[in-house]
């Protein structure tokens, strides 16, 4: 959404009048459900500019990418919250199953390498091997977390959007936690869906891990950011 504002001049107005959820202002590449329309196919009739989003790894748009040199903006989360966050979306979300086990299976799942888009890490890996190349802005949701408004100058600068400081404040506010809960595009997607708010749009805090991961698994995950991020420059975990 916060992309989206950014390429629509911060009008939060034309977000909440319209008729669109958020899946259909920013498009999943990788979603397909009967009766309705994600992915690329129609993403090709909107009118740029065009914000798509997509979980899957880098290297599944190599060739796409080469063709068509398109904005990139990768967010990466500490592993640890991401887990968390993601296991209470297996949980709720009825598109993913739901899961109906505890953490530590799906602690065991994620180990083992069998959640949906499989390696975690990896894909981390993957993406951030292309921060050199100026069309991808790499952004830590700790940062944005901590001060919205400079990453909003970062997407703006890569998208090359003039925002002034009133607009940028204006995209601030939208963006919130609680704003976002109750803005338009998330509850047209969900309860089309038939997803509760509080079960997609949970916390979204920094260090909710510590709520639920054991000391066992904070410390197998903390080892894998040292052996796969520590040689490569990337600062997780930060908590």
């Amino acid at each position: 959404m916060l992309t989206w504002l950014v390429c629509h001049g911060a009008d939060t107005e034309l977000a909440e009048r319209g008729k669109a959820g958020i899946w259909d202002l920013s498009m999943f590449m990788e979603c397909h459900f009967p009766g309705k329309t994600f992915g690329v196919e129609p993403a090709e009739t909107q009118s740029p500019p065009r914000v798509l989003k997509t979980h899957l790894p880098e290297w599944c748009f190599k060739d796409t990418f080469a063709k068509c040199h398109p904005k990139v903006i990768v967010v990466m989360r500490d592993p640890k919250d991401m887990l968390v966050s993601y296991y209470h979306m297996y949980k709720k979300v009825k598109l993913l199953g739901p899961f109906t086990g505890s953490f530590d299976e799906f602690f065991e799942l994620f180990m083992n390498k069998e959640l949906m888009y499989r390696d975690l890490f990896e894909t981390s890996l993957g993406w951030w091997k292309q921060r050199g190349d100026k069309r991808y802005l790499s952004l830590r949701y700790e940062d944005m977390k901590q001060d919205v408004k400079p990453t909003i100058r970062q997407i703006a600068d890569l998208c090359d959007v003039n925002l002034n400081p009133d607009q940028v404040d204006r995209i601030a506010k939208y963006c919130e936690f609680d704003s976002m809960s109750r803005s338009t595009p998330i509850k047209l997607t969900l309860d089309e869906f038939d997803v509760p708010v509080g079960d997609y749009l949970r916390k979204g805090i920094v260090g909710d891990w510590k709520n639920l991961m054991s000391p066992s698994q904070r410390e197998y995950v903390d080892k894998l950011c040292k052996e796969l991020f520590a040689p490569v420059g990337i600062d997780y975990p930060c908590n």
